[in-house]
C-alpha cells in the first residue's frame, strides 16, 4: 500500500488483517479507501462493500441503535442490510450477501425469515466457507426458540466441518480455525447444558481446554457444568457412586 496506494487489492487484505484484529474503525477506512479512491471498478467491489456490511453488523449494539435513531441517523444494522441488498440485486447468486441479509433478519427477531434464508444458503454454498457459517447461525436460532437438542446437531456438524478444513490458515470471517473451533465448542457445551446433557458439556468442554488453556469462558463454563453435575447427583437418591 505504502508503495502503491491505489492497489485495491493490497488495501483489501489490509483491511481483511484490521478486522481479523477486531480493529473495526482501521479495517473500515482500509475498505472505505478501495470504494472511495479506486477505479469505477474498484468503487463497486463486493468483497469490500460486503467487508465494510459486516463490520457495521459486528459493531452494531442496541446503544448505537437508540442513540442513531434519538440523532435522526441510520443504525448500522440498517445501513449493513442496504449494502447486502444492493449487492444480492446487483449479484442474485452471491450467498455472502444472502448470508449478511439472514443475519440481520436474525437479530432484528425475524427468526423464521431468517432460518429460510440460512436454508437457502447452505443449498447454495456448496463447500465453501459459508456453510459453516450459515449452520451456525441456524444452530444459534433454535437455541433462541428453545430447541438444543436440534442446535446440538448443527454445532457438531460445525465441528466437522472445520475438522476437515483444519489446514486452512484462515475461514472466511477472519478467524482462525483453532479459534473458531473452540468458539463452536463453548456454544455446543451451552446447547448441552440446556438440554440437560451435563456429562456432554463436561466432554466438550474439556476439549475446548485443552485447545486454549488459556481462555477464561471455557474454564468458567467448565466449572459451572462441574458444579450443576455435582448438584444434579447429589440431589438424586438413586445416584451411584461413581456418580457421586
Amino acid at each position: 500500500v505504502a508503495l502503491d496506494p491505489g492497489h485495491a487489492v493490497a488495501k483489501s487484505l489490509l483491511g481483511r488483517l484490521h478486522a481479523a484484529g477486531r480493529e473495526w474503525h482501521r479495517a473500515k477506512q482500509a475498505f472505505d479507501s478501495v470504494l472511495s479512491s479506486g477505479s469505477a471498478e474498484d468503487r463497486r467491489d463486493s468483497y469490500a462493500l460486503l467487508s465494510v456490511a459486516n463490520i457495521f453488523a459486528e459493531t452494531s449494539s442496541k446503544k448505537d441503535e437508540e442513540e442513531a435513531r434519538r440523532h435522526g441517523k441510520v443504525p448500522k444494522l440498517d445501513r449493513a442490510l442496504d449494502v447486502y441488498r444492493n449487492v444480492l440485486r446487483r449479484e442474485p447468486t452471491n450467498i455472502y450477501a444472502a448470508h449478511g441479509i439472514g443475519v440481520v433478519l436474525a437479530e432484528r427477531g425475524y427468526l423464521h425469515e431468517a432460518k429460510d434464508v440460512f436454508q437457502q444458503v447452505l443449498a447454495a454454498a456448496g463447500s465453501t466457507d459459508q456453510v459453516t457459517e450459515a449452520t451456525r447461525n441456524l444452530a444459534h436460532i433454535h437455541m433462541v426458540e428453545g430447541r438444543p437438542n436440534n442446535a446440538v446437531k448443527l454445532y457438531e456438524n460445525c465441528l466437522q466441518r472445520l475438522k476437515r478444513n483444519r489446514a486452512t490458515a484462515f475461514t472466511g470471517s477472519g478467524r482462525t480455525g483453532a479459534s473458531d473451533e473452540v468458539g463452536i465448542r463453548l456454544h455446543l457445551a451451552h446447547a448441552h447444558y440446556l438440554a440437560g446433557s451435563y456429562r456432554e458439556a463436561r466432554r466438550v468442554l474439556a476439549h475446548a481446554a485443552h485447545a486454549a488453556p488459556t481462555s477464561a469462558p471455557v474454564w468458567f463454563n467448565l466449572g459451572l457444568v462441574l458444579y450443576r453435575s455435582a448438584k444434579k447427583a447429589n440431589e438424586d437418591p438413586r445416584a451411584t457412586t461413581e456418580a457421586l
